[in-house]
């Protein structure tokens, strides 16, 4: 159950976060690879199993954004589980859009910590992200 938890909030903060360039040229602070940091929901933090702290997000300057979820295998060595690519693009603000299998989502994006975290709050679960 809490891994369908995690799995459903790391696939829900996926589907919503995106991003690329600001106008002014500056980079923008999501581009760079994320590691899930805790998962909560209605203020409720769930403890990440063994290989969930281990999933990433990677925001490309280039516009591609890559999510690697992470599974422990028959030896309890934590293996790559599911690796899904797609686009992501912000439209205004911290508000961003991504597209994974032809899906696209908007939603806004908490960045904290000097640009090094975020979080996504979305049907009362909030995911949160660090940078690597």
């Amino acid at each position: 159950m809490k891994k369908l938890l995690v799995l459903a909030s790391l696939i829900l903060s996926i589907s919503l976060v995106s991003c690329s360039n600001d106008d002014d040229g500056g980079q923008d602070p999501i581009i760079g690879t994320w590691e899930l940091e805790s998962i909560s929901f209605e203020g409720q933090e769930f403890p990440l199993e063994e290989c969930e702290g281990e999933t990433t997000v990677q925001f490309k300057s280039n516009g591609e954004v890559i999510a690697t979820d992470y599974m422990l295998n028959e030896n309890d060595e934590c293996e790559v589980d599911t690796i899904s690519e797609g686009t992501w693009e912000l439209t205004q603000g911290t508000t961003y859009q991504t597209t994974f299998a032809g899906e696209t989502t908007t939603t806004e994006v908490i960045f904290s910590n000097n640009n090094n975290k975020f979080t996504i709050e979305e049907d009362g679960f909030s995911s949160t992200f660090a940078k690597q």
